[in-house]
């Protein structure tokens, strides 16, 4: 009894020596399945690419019949917007066959399961900036005008002038174009080069060089505003005008030794500058940076007044980064710290150890960044991943943020090949270096190529197709 007690402890002591199982490392990670429809390419027999759709069994939903397919979705800068549901993804077919008006070709709404909502009937289908819920197209038939169109396809018209009047100057370069001649007492003999209606009737009116300045470097047209009735608004002369939204454009004239920025709104009145420059971005339009001396001045666009003042190093950059009250600039410099200055708040970040570094990318919290550097070894990583803190999370020779992962890269030296892997914002690998490319779509799937293999991958690199 005494020796079977003496076993029974040694098993004891043993088995508490061992390793329990649920305390061993994890062999893979749970990840969402794929779900939705995904939009992909195949050669037909006469070499064509042709585009369709598949499902997340990989079922072809939609055949290889179309030059090109897409998912209507908006992206930001940094590709952070939400993921949309299945129901909510939306896609858009190219057929250079089917309809082609004044030699434009056809577009067409296809539903979220694979079916097609319209003809190929439309020179342009896309989404709201605004409202991404809402989708916006031209026909070809008449495409002077923009439309809606509702999930089921139905046409309606657009009544609200404003909105009419943003759609215009975001998407002029879809729109036919003008006539510039105009007529009024100011409008000068030999017409406009080009012009550009405001939101209260008066309009842009761009003359041409004349035939001795023609030939100059530094000709420019000289930009004015007119009332409808072509009527001068004012003696002011610009060389640049920019819609930058709301109503305000970001107006400069140039000199042979300088030119002076001003931020205008659509009557003419000058609300900001003169400064060397302006920087602005749609998505952080409550902030407008103003640059002079050396300094960009932060501007908020409710009264246009100065609100804080940062510094640009000699050798640095600046770039606003635009997301509300959430924006920021990041000061980028050869030799000082890559810092952030958050402009709804009083904060800066400092990466104190990220010299020559430039900014890549960020997560929606704001607390993950991808920093870009210049000044490593030649084949050293050249983009890093960190925190709010500077702590290192992930190296790769490239990081690109895509749809709330990051796609990775790193070369094999010997071959000049690159090998792509997947990771999450807190730098753990979700699918090994095994790829020559990887694209993360919308539906928890990545588009894949491994050797002479492309298909679809699902978040755990299981092939769908």
């Amino acid at each position: 009894m005494k020796h079977l007690l003496i076993l029974f402890a040694a098993i004891l002591y043993l088995v508490s020596c061992t390793p329990q199982i649920q305390e061993q490392e994890p062999d893979g990670w749970d990840f969402p399945g794929p779900e939705g429809l995904f939009v992909f390419h195949d050669t037909d027999n006469q070499g064509r690419v042709r585009a369709g759709l598949i499902d997340e069994l990989g079922e072809v939903i939609l055949p290889f019949e179309y030059d090109h397919i897409s998912i209507l979705r908006i992206y930001d800068a940094a590709g952070l917007l939400p993921g949309l549901s299945p129901d909510e993804r939306f896609f858009i077919a190219l057929s250079f066959d089917d309809a082609v008006h004044d030699l434009q070709p056809g577009w067409a709404l296809i539903s979220p399961e694979g079916s097609f909502l319209t003809g190929f009937d439309y020179a342009y289908i896309g989404l709201m900036p605004s409202d991404p819920t809402q989708i916006i197209a031209r026909r070809t038939d008449s495409p002077e005008n923009f439309i809606f169109l509702d999930s089921s396809g139905e046409e309606s018209y657009i009544e609200n002038e404003q909105l009419i009047y943003t759609l215009t100057k975001y998407y002029s370069w879809l729109l036919p174009r003008e006539e510039w001649w105009r007529f009024g007492p100011d409008i000068p003999e030999q017409g406009f080069e080009w012009t550009s209606d405001t939101l209260s009737g008066n309009f842009w009116g761009a003359v041409a060089p004349t035939a001795e300045t023609a030939g100059e470097e530094q000709a420019m047209p000289e930009i004015r505003l007119y009332t409808w009735d072509g009527f001068l608004v004012n003696n002011n002369v610009y060389h640049f005008v920019e819609y930058i939204g709301d109503g305000l454009y970001m107006a400069v004239t140039h000199t042979d030794r300088s030119s002076e920025s001003f931020i205008v709104n659509y009557n003419g009145r000058r609300l900001a500058g003169p400064y060397e420059s302006f920087y602005h971005h749609p998505e952080a339009l409550p902030f407008l940076l103003g640059v002079s001396g050396g300094y960009a001045n932060v501007l908020s666009t409710d009264n246009f007044r100065e609100l804080r003042a940062i510094h640009i190093p000699r050798d640095g950059r600046i770039e606003l980064v635009g997301r509300g009250l959430q924006s920021f600039v990041a000061v980028s410099s050869r030799t000082l710290p890559l810092t952030l200055v958050m402009l709804g708040r009083s904060e800066e970040i400092t990466f104190e150890d990220f010299v020559d570094y430039e900014l890549g990318g960020y997560n929606a919290e704001l607390d993950r960044f991808v920093l870009i550097g210049f000044s490593g070894p030649e084949y050293s990583a050249s983009a890093t991943l960190v925190d709010e803190l500077g702590n290192i999370l992930a190296l790769g020779q490239s990081l690109h943020p895509q749809l709330g992962y990051i796609v990775a890269s790193d070369y094999f030296f010997e071959h000049r090949m690159a090998a792509y892997f997947l990771l999450d914002w807190d730098g753990n690998e979700l699918i090994p270096a095994e790829f020559d490319h990887l694209e993360v779509l919308p539906g928890n799937a990545l588009l894949a190529v491994q050797g002479e293999r492309i298909g679809i991958i699902d978040l755990g690199g299981n092939w769908i197709f």
